[in-house]
């Protein structure tokens, strides 16, 4: 992974935003009549201002200080700095006029202190648009400031906010407008969305962020123009109507403002360009046909052919044979004596006509698949290992921080005193030199250390069991155990545990704590309550519930989704974390096995107070690999550090300790016990070994000092481990220099290498144009690595928009998978408000975690792939809409540049364009974006040298297609090359070829989608001479691109095959062919299958993972927003249509044989003893034609480590005839004691609904028992307890707690006999009932006793063993679904949600809400309507509507408090109401009606109502 950003960026947690398409360009015209500095307009009438909220509005009008004074009212009047003025050429009136050099606006200390949610609007007119300069910037310091910058390094538009001590929160938006004209932009942060507006649109939007305003405190470095960061430049240009409001403004009320000086002409440009339908070449569905513009604008349509496309937007498909139909759609638009057209083409396709061909050849594969091909690649970045999937919930555990007490805190109780410091002498180890010294002065009830683990508390969960352990000592002798102690958000205690045994020298001490409720931020705390001087060390918290079971385990929701991938091969432990930036701190795997107390932590390169315990070190991610069947794949160091632009290295004369370092590794993963590090993994549980097949030899590193090493590295590692199958880095690029001298040297020194690692972190146009990248490989040489890959899309979303785009690139690795023999997406872990890298497959927190769609992608693929691919051949019918279609454009950056003898024309050479440029008129034909453009001397110049993205535009062509342009080009002077671009639509959408592009060192062929660049297609060294002319020629053939330097070929761009992709592969165990297709449209894509093969089942099973926007992403707020669905459907066979939804990867699994589909699979759960392994059934049951049958099942492998303690696993086993597996859950209790004591005994099993009684009971107790305590505990989601009665005459119940949703119930008994209870045989002291809540599928329920205490007449009270947990089959009782409720539920939630309207006054429905509610009420209709629908899940279905129906009646915009007429604001239309009722008491009888007027709630309206609506007026 490379480091590809501005430094001060590599330490920030960042999340980025999402693009929204605006209909070709990238921003709204902002006025029609191109009023400029010069223009000698006269200024304009103020724009209308929403008083609500306002906090400060600069308009720029006044004269000298006056133009800084704040309109609001609020005295936050700005001071002028530097070269900064005012100009009487703003948007409306005056303006700020930045020069770009010193000059900006200061305002007032402490702005933002005190909001949470905010918005802040301008217009700018920017002269140049430096990176990183300031529209605002609020802040105290480079680490603490909240800003709009107009163009990053990347050139996109990004709004940060960054308080003191956390990672920036980060909003990308689109390229902002190299053009000279007015544009308006907003940055609104709504609880935890930020938005980014330009000209009231919509373009950028980002959830899940944590920080706002409020946390930067009062701020006293708040500029205009100006940047915290002392080398960014400062704003070049102008800014009008400067507002910051103290809430949310909505879209409607930014359009209002953008539009709000606006003429009708104005409005109606603004309109025109806002109006789109989107790709209409396919339409098969109703179109939605606008009747009103956003800024007001009314339009007409009018259909050239109305019976097949409606005025209203209905589409009737023409009848089969009948053909496609072409219908103009023209939308006359009109605001106030302003008219204007907009004219739309739409293609609707006839009935049963499908756009593509899918060929499948079923019976004769091409080649067998590599059974390594998908897999996850680990590192430790964004928190993954500490704080991630390490299973230990304590920060900075053995105090070895750079801060030492970083994440502790001191805990004082009850009047408590002391001191918490840390000490170096005599520690527990060398390698954990420091500890934590508590010296308690004053006990009171508690003095110690607390920690809240990573950012944002411990999350923990009720009824379940945390792990301490610790190791202490003291001087003197302790009579009290220390206490460890789990305390909600509130500090209220959620369960402690006590731990004794404390001497003078270090030992490990521990004890385990039940939570009573669940907490997602709780925090841990150790106290002593004596006077003593107590050391501690290694302070540990784990969960009981770790992955698999294992000691020093992992988080189990976080491993369990990287099982439910199914992964091949599993890389580790990186990633630039392989070298750690520096020789010193480079990973050393020998100090990550063994006890976790002696692993020496180290600095994480990738972010302050980010460390490594490696507590997940080398043995833990052999032993994961183990778990979740793969093959480990360790990356190691060989010498030379990696992601860094001039490495450090180690000299080659001093390799031999590191490359000792590898052999030993191979040795400790694959040799005997009898082997020096064989013996050591033996030792460290794991007696057999991995069976290590691969090894990377160092991490994303180039040129020719690492091809040095690594050929020292295979010699040695080869001469002792011929078999090791060894992986040579390609670089960071999977194109340039580097990796080209990469594979020239493996052809030059006999293909030393068995799989290269190539790494593409690019655009998604990059990814579709690489499907077919490997073709045409070579199939005699080493195989290919796709070792990381991601798309990143604007803002580098986790959206459908790069989950595609990876699909896409992925049927191209599985096609040819007998040469790319693994490929793995990277990173995989991101824990919110820690990242440094996106994206990333799943997203955590403490308490949550979701997947994304990219990762539903792998597992679609890792999931569903066969042993052998069979040939496809997908066709499409007509014209590619990916076919590139635009004029041409003349440009060049930072460079003087000449053109001449320009022409343009068709394959079959009719001439397009032609001119010599001999007449000086030549240039009329023709736009300048920017630069200083002329026709001299018979050639068309541009003569800047400083001016970037310089471009001149060609007027027509907007419609050629397959075409060549030539032309002759010289450089005169400046950095660069050539600019020729081709395929441009618009400013923000088009192709170039750049020569001698990056300071004259590359060549590329760039793609720009609404202002974004990416390169497609391969990258050349190399650059341009000055003052040389250079033929120039580029063929553009329906998407496919060649671009030739004076005759010879440079760069080309394969056709794009898309939007359809598909691969097919063949499932040896069932037979299955699986077909996966992506749909990379917008719209449904068809088409007619043919499958040779013997037979095909009608019936086949379809996974579908779609959205209906290339934005869609999930969130914790929505972690199931973009998910595969699964269904059984019929229709299937050796031909049939298949209509795949737009924006999808499907996934049809065919079945070629005759027998029964198999649906589902019933998961089991087991109990076994500690120490015993579970008997596992050989078969289990699974559902098929509406019925059930046992299919035999092969479980995977278990080991004695699972079951070394209590907890719970899953084990998983493949089920002969289905690709479905099968899931049995152990759980893992303690062993019978064999002795006497108490117990519980009940049914062997249940059905839902039913009532069960279990019987507690004591047996063997030598005394008699005066009184018992004991807790009861069992699931409260499988079972209700409804009562305890006392069976016994001599002893009652005489207090118990409540279990509410604890599932505990602590029960007291007491003997009302003399001589208490003879419990020496057995005596049933009580009944228990409990009720068995519904249940979706068979499971198994446990009670369970702890904390059994009895006492004699003495009052000794004794712990008594208890028996192992009462064991209870569940069954699901099959019922008869009654749907009334439900279809009641339907028809009211559709009428509330037909009456309803969406907007911002009272009454009225946030955004969004009537679609949420409307997709709730479908899937509801979806049960409804199942014949088949059992009970539960009607009465799921139904609570589902009724949570839904909630959430939009919460959405409701409610009504202000004295806003009586309920417009939305305050205003003296609501003054006059109130004093119209003025002296009105609650004695009236019309009171209810006009109560509303009495604002004070005191039952009367009087002047104090009157006075308090005027103070909201006044704001």
């Amino acid at each position: 992974m490379r480091h590809g950003w501005k430094r001060r960026f590599a330490r920030t947690a960042t999340v980025y935003g999402t693009l929204a398409a605006l209909c070709g360009t990238m921003v709204m015209p902002a006025q029609a009549d191109g009023l400029s500095a010069g223009s000698g307009a006269a200024p304009a009438a103020p724009l209308p201002a929403a008083p609500e909220d306002l906090l400060l509005h600069y308009t720029f009008d006044g004269e000298g200080d006056a133009a800084w004074k704040d309109a609001s009212g609020h005295g936050n009047d700005g001071t002028l700095h530097g070269g900064a003025a005012r100009n009487a050429y703003g948007k409306t009136g005056g303006a700020l006029d930045l020069n770009g050099t010193d000059g900006y606006l200061q305002l007032p200390d402490g702005l933002l202190a005190d909001q949470h949610n905010v918005t802040v609007a301008a217009w700018v007119n920017a002269d140049t648009l430096g990176a990183w300069s300031r529209v605002f910037d609020f802040g105290t310091s480079n680490t603490n400031y909240m800003f709009l910058s107009l163009r990053d390094h990347e050139g996109n538009s990004r709004f940060g906010v960054r308080p003191d001590g956390s990672g920036e929160s980060t909003l990308i938006g689109p390229a902002f407008p190299n053009s000279k004209s007015w544009q308006h932009v907003a940055a609104v942060i709504d609880g935890n969305t930020y938005t980014l507006y330009m000209n009231g649109i919509q373009v950028a939007s980002v959830s899940n962020v944590q920080v706002d305003p409020s946390e930067l405190g009062p701020t006293n470095r708040n500029y205009l123009g100006k940047s915290q960061f002392s080398a960014d430049p400062y704003f070049d240009g102008r800014i009008d109507d400067f507002r910051i409001y103290g809430r949310a403004l909505s879209e409607t009320e930014l359009v209002g403002i953008a539009t709000g000086g606006m003429s009708d002409a104005e409005m109606l440009a603004y309109d025109k360009n806002w109006l789109n339908l989107g790709d209409t070449s396919e339409q098969t569905k109703d179109l939605t046909l606008p009747r009103t513009g956003v800024a007001g604008s009314t339009i007409a349509w009018v259909s050239s052919n109305p019976e097949v496309v409606g005025t209203d937007g209905k589409v009737t498909r023409p009848q089969t044979g009948e053909g496609d139909k072409t219908v103009t759609l023209t939308a006359t638009l009109s605001n106030g004596a302003a008219q204007d057209t907009k004219t739309f083409t739409v293609i609707v396709t006839e009935a049963g006509s499908a756009a593509y061909s899918l060929e499948i050849d079923g019976k004769n594969a091409a080649h067998a698949v590599s059974p390594t091909l998908y897999g996850i690649f680990y590192e430790d970045i964004n928190y993954a290992a500490d704080g991630g999937l390490y299973g230990d919930l304590i920060e900075n555990r053995s105090f070895e921080f750079g801060t030492p007490l970083f994440a502790w805190t001191k805990k004082t109780l009850g009047g408590g005193d002391g001191q918490l410091t840390t000490a170096t002498e005599a520690p527990l180890n060398a390698n954990n030199p420091r500890y934590a010294r508590i010296t308690v002065a004053e006990p009171g009830t508690g003095v110690g250390v607390s920690n809240a683990g990573y950012s944002g508390g411990i999350a923990v969960k009720a009824g379940e069991n945390y792990d301490f352990t610790v190791y202490a000592r003291s001087a003197g002798t302790l009579t009290k155990p220390i206490i460890a102690t789990l305390r909600g958000a509130d500090q209220a205690v959620l369960g402690s545990c006590e731990a004794s045994g404390i001497a003078d020298e270090w030992k490990k001490i521990g004890c385990s704590i039940t939570a009573s409720a669940a907490s997602a931020n709780a925090s841990f705390d150790v106290t002593a309550a004596e006077k003593a001087t107590i050391d501690l060390d290694m302070i540990s918290l784990f969960p009981e519930k770790t992955w698999h079971n294992r000691a020093n385990g992992l988080r189990y929701d976080l491993a369990e989704m990287l099982d439910d991938l199914s992964p091949n091969f599993l890389r580790f432990p990186g990633g630039c974390i392989v070298e750690g930036g520096s020789l010193e701190n480079r990973y050393r795997w020998k100090n990550t096995i063994g006890d976790v107390a002696q692993r020496q932590v180290q600095p994480n390169q990738w972010a302050a107070n980010y460390y490594q315990s490696f507590g997940l070190g080398f043995h833990e991610y052999f032993q994961l690999a183990e778990d979740i069947g793969a093959e480990p794949l360790p990356i190691i160091f060989i010498g030379q550090v990696s992601c860094h632009s001039n490495p450090p290295k180690v000299p080659m004369d001093q390799l031999g300790p590191y490359i000792q370092d590898a052999l030993d590794l191979i040795e400790y993963a694959n040799g005997d016990a009898t082997t020096e590090w064989g013996a050591k993994r033996a030792a460290n549980g794991h007696p057999e070994p991995f069976n290590m097949k691969y090894l990377g030899v160092g991490n994303e590193l180039w040129g020719q000092d690492y091809l040095d090493r690594y050929n020292v590295f295979y010699d040695a590692i080869k001469a002792k481990y011929p078999d090791m199958q060894l992986v040579l880095s390609a670089g960071y690029s999977p194109s340039d220099e580097n990796f080209r001298k990469a594979y020239e040297w493996l052809k030059n020194n006999g293909n030393k290498a068995d799989l290269v690692d190539e790494h593409m972190y690019q655009s998604p146009d990059w990814f579709y144009n690489n499907v077919n990248r490997y073709d045409n490989y070579s199939r005699t040489g080493p195989k290919v690595f796709v070792g990381e890959y991601a798309a990143h899309g604007v803002g580098k979303k986790n959206n459908m928009e790069s989950a595609l785009a990876e699909a896409a690139f992925m049927t191209g690795l599985e096609r040819n998978s007998d040469v790319v023999g693994m490929a793995s997406f990277a990173p995989l872990f991101a824990r919110q408000s820690n990242t440094q890298w996106t994206t990333d497959l799943i997203w955590f927190n403490n308490a949550q975690s979701y997947a994304t769609p990219n990762y539903y992608v792998q597992q679609l693929f890792g999931n569903h792939i066969g042993q052998e691919v069979m040939p496809t051949n997908l066709t499409r019918k007509k014209a590619s809409a990916n076919d590139i279609a635009g004029s041409i454009v003349l440009g060049s950056w930072n460079t003087a540049v000449e053109y001449d003898e320009i022409k343009v024309a068709k394959a079959d050479g009719t001439e397009l364009y032609a001119e010599n440029f001999g007449d000086d008129a030549a240039i009329e034909k023709w736009s300048a974006l920017q630069g200083n453009w002329s026709v001299i001397g018979g050639s068309v110049k541009q003569s800047s040298q400083t001016t970037t993205d310089a471009r001149l535009a060609l007027k027509t062509g907007a419609d050629w297609s397959n075409y060549t342009v030539t032309m002759k080009a010289r450089k005169t002077s400046g950095s660069e090359g050539f600019l020729v671009g081709f395929g441009a639509k618009d400013a923000n959408n088009y192709y170039w070829w750049n020569l001698g592009g990056w300071n004259n060192t590359q060549t590329v062929v760039e793609k720009a989608t609404n202002g974004q660049k990416a390169i497609v297609g391969n990258t050349v060294a190399g650059g341009v001479e000055t003052n040389r002319w250079y033929e120039l020629k580029i063929e553009v053939q329906g998407s496919g691109i060649r671009a030739y330097l004076d005759g010879k070929l440079v760069n080309e761009v394969q056709p794009a095959q898309g939007p359809l992709y598909s691969v097919t592969t063949k499932d040896a165990a069932t037979g299955d062919l699986i077909v996966k297709t992506v749909n990379a449209s917008g719209n449904a894509q068809s088409a007619n299958v043919s499958v040779d093969a013997n037979y095909i089942n009608p019936k086949a099973t379809v996974i579908e993972l779609k959205a209906d926007a290339l934005t869609a992403e999930n969130s914790f707020s929505q972690p199931d927003a973009v998910r595969p669905q699964t269904r059984v459907e019929s229709g299937f066979g050796k031909s049939f249509t298949y209509e795949y939804p737009a924006y999808s990867v499907t996934v049809l699994r065919l079945k070629t044989t005759p027998s029964a589909l198999i649906e589902s699979v019933t998961p089991i759960e087991l109990a076994t003893a500690k120490g015993t392994l579970p008997e596992l059934p050989a078969k289990v049951e699974v559902a098929v034609n509406g019925g059930t049958k046992q299919a035999n099942v092969a479980w995977n492998s278990l080991d004695e480590e699972q079951v070394a303690k209590t907890g719970t696993f899953r084990i998983r086993g493949a089920v002969e005839g289905t690709y479905l597996q099968a899931e049995a859950l152990v759980r893992v209790t303690d062993a019978p004691s064999g002795q006497d004591g108490a117990s519980l005994t009940g049914p062997a099993s249940a059905q839902e609904a039913e009532l069960v009684d279990v019987v507690y009971s004591l047996s063997g107790l030598a005394e008699a028992v005066y009184a018992n305590d004991v807790t009861i505990v069992y699931d409260p989601s499988q079972l209700e307890f409804r009562s305890a009665e006392a069976l016994s005459d001599q002893m009652q119940v005489v207090g118990q707690t409540e279990p509410g949703d604890s599932g505990q119930i602590r029960m007291l008994l007491a003997s009302t006999d003399p001589a208490g209870v003879d419990a020496s045989g057995t005596e049933a002291l009580l009944k228990l009932k409990f009720a068995v809540r519904p249940v979706a599928q068979q499971s198994i329920a446990f009670i369970a006793l702890r904390d059994v205490m009895t006492a004699d007449a003495d009052g000794k009270e004794t712990l008594t063993a208890a028996s192992a947990p009462l064991r209870i089959q569940l069954r699901h009782a099959d019922a008869p679904a009654d749907k009334t409720e439900l279809n009641n539920l339907i028809a009211s939630a559709q009428s509330l949600h037909d009456a309803a309207v969406e907007g911002a006054k009272p009454g009225e429905y946030r955004a969004g809400a009537k679609a949420a509610l409307q997709q709730a009420i479908a899937d509801a209709r979806t049960i409804a309507a199942n014949g088949s629908a059992t009970a539960r899940q009607v009465k799921e279905a139904t609570k589902r509507l009724q949570a839904a129906l909630q959430t939009f009646k919460d959405a409701v915009v409610p009504v202000q408090q004295g806003d009586i007429n309920e417009d939305g604001k305050y205003s003296i239309g609501d003054l006059s109401i109130a004093a119209a009722h003025y002296g009105k008491s609650s004695a009236d009888s019309n009171w209810n009606s006009i109560k509303k007027s009495d604002v004070t709630g005191d039952g009367r309206i009087d002047i104090e109502d009157l006075a308090r609506i005027a103070r909201w007026i006044l704001g």
